[in-house]
């Protein structure tokens, strides 16, 4: 029954225990009572409780057939897939994923995330829908999983559902001291599309694509202003560094919560996120970061490389808007 008491404590860290068995009762359809027997094990999960549980959890693989002791000697390692948001409707449920995520993060005493990344990173959408829409469609168009419109795909998302969970998981990410690891090419891939997509889609979407250009400079200002402050959230949160490494970067979460540590990492380009706590895993993945880190160029407001690298980024952006106003 080990591993079903640690399916149980790894519920409870993620949502805390304030009507915890009221909340199990409803996703597996049975009493409270019958809950508090598998909580105590006295009685076993059966596979379709248990695939319930993780799906409403986001629980891993690695997290349910792995022990602690298991997790540290086997070469095994299992991934929790996150590559939902090809579908319009389930990318909510990606974000909740992230959420829960970062509110496990932020819970901990002692905590670091290291992140790389070759496009900007997704919490620094908050407050830019348009922007954010377009992104989402970006990845669902590239994936050659569906023939949508821009519009039909746009019009199956809960943007006040969306723009609220984004909100939670930037306020979430603000209070998590951290380190951004950019390159010289980063936003290319979606400056580059949004450039694409007007060309492709002709002068109905000048204006829009004007838009997303603009809230591209917003975004990039916004990092600009917390490189500044050297804290998020206009220098009243959380530590923030930024540093850009001249070798080409994959998007990855090193995270370290009170000595564990975890990991989200893109497997491809545009998709394929994936969860890990292997513990060997994420120890190489650590070290591999550290090393970025190393061979990177801290970017300051003390240092004459932060006035040049984010101006690089907004001449980029402007010759495309420069391209698009003239067309």
């Amino acid at each position: 029954m080990e591993k079903q008491r640690r399916v149980f404590e790894i519920i409870r860290s993620r949502v805390g225990v304030y009507q915890l068995a009221d909340t199990l009762a409803d996703v597996l359809g049975i009493s409270t009572d019958a809950v508090y027997r598998r909580m105590r094990c006295e009685k076993e999960l059966t596979f379709s409780e248990l695939c319930k549980l993780c799906e409403r959890f986001d629980l891993s693989m690695d997290d349910m057939l792995l022990t602690n002791n298991e997790k540290g000697s086997s070469n095994v390692v299992l991934f929790y897939n996150m590559a939902k948001y090809f579908n319009p409707l389930l990318y909510i449920e990606h974000l909740r994923t992230l959420l829960n995520e970062m509110k496990r993060i932020r819970a901990a005493e002692k905590k670091e995330m290291i992140v790389t990344v070759h496009d900007f990173p997704f919490y620094h959408y908050s407050g830019f829908y348009d922007l954010l829409c377009f992104k989402l469609y970006m990845i669902y168009d590239l994936g050659g999983v569906g023939f949508m419109s821009y519009e039909d795909f746009c019009s199956r998302l809960d943007k006040n559902e969306i723009m609220g969970l984004l909100k939670e998981i930037r306020n979430a990410y603000n209070d998590i001291p951290s380190k951004e690891i950019w390159t010289n090419r980063i936003g290319d891939p979606l400056i580059a599309y949004i450039s694409h997509h007007y060309k492709l889609a002709g002068a109905r979407y000048k204006a829009m694509s004007l838009l997303m250009l603009n809230q591209v400079k917003e975004v990039v200002k916004q990092v600009e202003t917390d490189v500044g402050a050297g804290r998020k959230d206009h220098g009243t949160k959380a530590p923030f560094e930024l540093y850009v490494c001249p070798y080409p970067v994959g998007n990855t979460i090193s995270v370290n919560v009170d000595g564990k540590k975890s990991s989200i990492t893109s497997l491809t380009a545009i998709n394929d996120e994936v969860f890990s706590y292997k513990n060997s895993f994420c120890t190489d993945l650590e070290h591999w970061v550290r090393s970025l880190l190393s061979r990177s160029k801290l970017i300051s407001a003390t240092n004459s490389e932060c006035h040049y690298y984010f101006l690089s980024i907004y001449e980029k952006i402007n010759e495309v808007i420069h391209q698009i106003e003239n067309s």
